[in-house]
């Protein structure tokens, strides 16, 4: 994904995958989600709801997903 905004769906879905499948799933409130990862409680918010005012970028997407232990091809117990 490139620094663009996207669509407003696709950056939806993305926001939900972060929050319900990987955030949650560790345990993790957005609080220290945003303490680890350097940004503020609200943009994590703002990224999970798939606002547009926030932009995605790459180097924040691989850092969420090294942070919430997901990768290609991770698989969760359970």
């Amino acid at each position: 994904m490139s620094d663009t905004d996207g669509s407003t769906l696709l950056r939806r879905r993305i926001g939900r995958k972060m929050a319900a499948a990987l955030r949650k799933e560790t345990g993790m409130s957005q609080e220290k989600a945003a303490a680890l990862l350097q940004r503020s409680p609200a943009t994590i918010h703002r990224i999970e709801a798939g606002d547009p005012r926030v932009k995605f970028r790459d180097i924040e997407i691989k850092a969420m997903c090294e942070l919430y232990e997901a990768g290609v091809g991770a698989r969760r117990p359970g």
